[in-house]
């Protein structure tokens, strides 16, 4: 039971599960019932919703540079259009004018980029829709716009995937205190139910307890041996 201190956060949920489906999955009563199995269950709710809500917030740096990635590439569009209008082919100037006649009934860029998240991604949304629509194909490639335009698709897809992972916009300090909490609650948990099948293991003559014992030894060993050597251990984790 030692190794548990050095599990990392994934691996200390994941022997959880484990001994909590090997023990359903027995349909024992007696010790599906016992308190220390329902504490163990308990626990490892709390430690699952805990820790859920801290890995959301890990998403934050991720979305701001995904955002800034977006921005730029809206930015880099419009500039893109309007630097063609002061074309000295009089073709290009004319087709940037009409791209930008479509650009004009949307806000600027950086207007755009000011604006919420959500906000944000609707009206990207409807301006790469409405240019899909509106610009002749003659246009877009006598601008070569389309590498601009699919820059904007590329980054707003990336954008988007990026925040539906999201469940929460920041963890809060009391947040990441109650996830570090859970952990040690956990381990002490399950520590404390792999004592009282060990100890029914000892005064019971049902083989049941003996067998059980080993099985769980034998799930936590699996996660030990696959623990690569780079896992964060417990004081990474609680960092």
């Amino acid at each position: 039971m030692g190794s548990l201190t050095k599990f990392s956060v994934a691996e200390l949920g994941t022997g959880a599960v484990r001994i909590i489906d090997l023990v359903r999955a027995t349909n024992n009563q007696e010790v599906i019932k016992s308190p220390a199995f329902v504490n163990l269950e308990v626990k490892e709710k709390l430690f699952t919703s805990a820790f859920n809500k801290v890995e959301a917030s890990l998403y934050t740096k991720n979305v701001a540079a995904s955002d800034k990635r977006r921005d730029d590439a809206l930015v880099s569009l419009y500039g893109h259009v309007k630097s063609l209008m002061r074309s000295p082919n009089p073709e290009v100037a004319q087709a940037a004018r009409r791209v930008n006649d479509v650009l004009k009934t949307h806000d600027t860029a950086y207007v755009i980029a000011k604006k919420k998240h959500s906000e944000e991604s609707a009206q990207v949304r409807k301006l790469l829709t409405h240019l899909d629509s509106a610009i002749a194909d003659a246009d877009l490639d006598l601008l070569d716009l389309r590498p601009w335009i699919d820059a904007v698709k590329a980054e707003q897809n990336t954008f988007e995937a990026i925040y539906d992972k999201r469940s929460t916009e920041n963890a809060t300090e009391a947040e990441i205190a109650s996830a570090t909490n859970q952990r040690a609650e956990l381990e002490t948990a399950i520590r404390g139910f792999m004592k009282y099948v060990d100890a029914m293991a000892t005064i019971s003559p049902d083989p049941f307890w003996h067998n059980l014992n080993i099985q769980i030894e034998e799930r936590l060993d699996e996660i030990a041996r696959n623990s690569r050597p780079n896992s964060r251990n417990t004081q990474t984790d609680n960092e």
